[in-house]
C-alpha cells in the first residue's frame, strides 16, 4: 500500500491486517461527532468571493480582450468553482485529508457548474466516505485498491447523483435570487405587486440581518443564502447589506473600546486592537 494511499487508509490497512493475521475482530473508530453542516461554509466563502471579485473585474478589460473576459468567466463558474466547493465540504465534513479533497474535486466536477450541488453531494460522501473505507478494511481490501475505490469510484458515483441533481438544484437555487432580488434589489424582471420602495427593503433588510446575526442566525440562513446569491459568480445583495449592519457595527464598536480606555479592561483593548 505505498502507491496512492494517504496516511488513513495506510493506517486503516495496516491495523486491519495486523487484525487478520491475529484473529481479532477489527472495527474502525469513525468519526462520532457530527460536524455542522454550516461550518464548511465559512470555508467556501473565501472562494466564492475570489470567484465573484475576478469576474466583475473582468468587464473593465479593453474590448479587444472582451470574449476572453467572457470565456475565463465561464470558466471560474463552471470548471474552478464546483471542483473546489465540493473539495472542500468534503475535506471539512469527513476529516479523510486529502483523500476527500480529491473524492470532492470529482464529484464537483461533474456537478455541471452547479456549486450548490457540489455542496450538498460534497457533503454526503463526507458521510459516506469513512463507513465505506471502514467496510474495506473489515474485508481486507488493500490500501492501495481502498483508496482508489473511495476517491475514484465512490466519487464518481456521487457525481453521477450530482449530474443529476444539478439542473433542478440550479432552478431551486435560481428562484431563491429571483425572490432576494425581487424583494431587496428592486429587480424589474422579478418584481412584486406588494413591493415596498428600496430605502424601505434595504432598511428592514438590514434590521433582520443585524438582529438575526446577534441571534445566531447568521451562519445557519444569511450566509447559506449569500453563497446562492454568489453561486454564478456575482456578488450578493445580502452580503451588501451585512457589510453596513455587521462589519461597520463591529468596527464601531472596535473603535469605541480604543477611543475610550477604560481601566483594568486591557483584554478588551487588545481584542479591538485585533478587530
Amino acid at each position: 500500500g505505498s502507491v496512492a494511499t494517504t496516511p488513513d487508509t495506510k493506517a486503516l490497512g495496516i491495523a486491519a491486517a495486523l487484525a487478520g493475521a491475529w484473529g481479532v475482530h477489527y472495527s474502525p473508530q469513525l468519526l462520532d461527532d457530527v460536524v455542522p453542516w454550516h461550518s464548511a461554509l465559512d470555508g467556501c466563502l473565501p472562494t466564492f468571493l475570489a470567484v465573484a471579485c475576478t469576474s466583475c473585474s473582468l468587464v473593465y478589460l479593453p474590448p479587444q480582450l472582451a470574449n476572453y473576459g467572457a470565456e475565463l468567466q465561464t470558466t471560474l463558474r463552471l470548471q474552478v468553482l464546483p471542483p473546489v466547493i465540493g473539495a472542500i465540504v468534503t475535506q471539512q465534513a469527513s476529516g479523510l485529508g486529502e483523500l476527500a479533497v480529491l473524492g470532492g474535486a470529482t464529484l464537483g466536477s461533474l456537478s455541471r457548474g452547479s456549486s450548490v450541488s457540489a455542496m450538498c453531494v460534497g457533503r454526503v460522501f463526507a458521510w459516506a466516505a469513512p463507513h465505506f473505507l471502514a467496510w474495506c478494511a473489515r474485508f481486507s481490501v488493500p490500501a492501495t485498491a481502498a483508496t482508489l475505490a473511495t476517491a475514484g469510484g465512490l466519487a464518481t458515483v456521487f457525481g453521477c447523483v450530482s449530474y443529476a441533481a444539478a439542473p433542478s438544484i440550479d432552478a431551486a437555487t435560481g428562484c431563491m435570487r429571483g425572490v432576494i432580488a425581487a424583494l431587496i434589489g428592486r429587480n424589474s424582471q422579478a418584481t412584486l405587486p406588494w413591493q415596498l420602495p428600496s430605502w424601505a427593503t434595504g432598511g428592514i433588510g438590514g434590521i433582520l440581518v443585524n438582529w438575526g446575526s446577534r441571534r445566531g442566525w447568521y451562519h445557519q440562513l444569511v450566509l447559506p443564502l449569500i453563497l446562492i446569491e454568489m453561486e454564478h459568480g456575482s456578488m450578493s445583495l445580502l452580503g451588501a447589506l451585512d457589510w453596513p449592519t455587521l462589519c461597520m457595527t463591529g468596527a464601531g464598536a472596535c473603535a469605541a473600546q480604543i477611543l475610550v480606555r477604560r481601566p483594568h479592561h486591557d483584554a478588551d483593548l487588545a481584542l479591538a486592537k485585533r478587530g
